[in-house]
């Protein structure tokens, strides 16, 4: 429906005869890789907005959405303009909309024994009271996989969880900081 712009298309009236397959993934496409990184209307709003995406999403390929931030930072007059309206936080082993082998955000935090903050907590304190995110702790709560429970930062792009020393638990948050890396 969406990507043929037809509220009442239906996909099994699709004929691979008449109708363009390019039409559709056209379509699709252009929901799911937006074409203007400008952001600056929506940040002299004082608009705030959380992008998180995980690595290992098999729907939608991480290095999109990485690029796509870049080229809203470019847009925007560089990474320190773009970082006062929009942070990117980028889950490793999350796979797509949470779940996955490494830790993910959930939208709401965990709650009992599980850990995680939340991208709702995140933006609250951020529009409320003008905390910008460095990072938010995610977490596998272990019976979603078969690994074993874990916390961990997720820090906002370009920065990445590093553990602080080699003696700490690597299951548990605490033990990580946030470091600026180059790499992807």
């Amino acid at each position: 429906r969406f990507a043929f712009n037809d509220p009442a298309y239906l996909l099994q009236n699709f004929d691979f005869d008449s109708d363009s397959a390019s039409a559709y993934l056209d379509g699709v496409l252009r929901i799911q890789y937006p074409a203007n990184p400008d952001l600056s209307a929506f940040a002299e709003r004082d608009g705030k907005l959380i992008i998180q995406h995980g690595w290992s999403d098999t729907t939608i390929p991480a290095n999109a959405t990485v690029d796509y931030y870049e080229q809203m930072a470019a847009a925007m007059g560089g990474m320190g303009r773009l970082k006062e309206s929009a942070r990117l936080f980028m889950s490793p082993g999350g796979d797509h909309c949470g779940g996955g082998l490494g830790p993910f955000i959930s939208y709401f935090g965990y709650g009992v024994g599980g850990g995680g903050d939340g991208h709702l907590a995140a933006l609250e304190d951020w529009v409320d009271q003008g905390k910008a995110p460095k990072a938010i702790i995610a977490a596998n709560p272990g019976y979603l996989s078969s690994l074993t429970s874990v916390s961990r930062p997720i820090c906002a792009y370009p920065t990445i969880a590093r553990l602080i020393q080699p003696s700490l638990d690597p299951n548990v948050a605490s033990s990580f900081h946030c470091v600026k890396t180059s790499k992807r």
